[in-house]
């Protein structure tokens, strides 16, 4: 079985890949490597705000 070959990404390929994924997904290029990223939960969101508003 062959060794799987391992991409560095440009920041033209992150666009691109960005402009064809839903808006549901969301990824970051760090040192031409992709990482999904996942969403913060609802109580993160709440403490954020809470925190931003005193």
């Amino acid at each position: 079985m062959a060794a799987l070959e391992l991409k560095n990404y440009t920041y033209e390929d992150y666009l691109d890949i960005d402009k064809s994924t839903p808006n549901s997904q969301r990824c970051e290029l760090i040192f031409g490597h992709m990482y999904a990223m996942s969403g913060a939960s609802a109580e993160h969101q709440d403490v954020v705000l809470n925190i931003a508003f005193f």
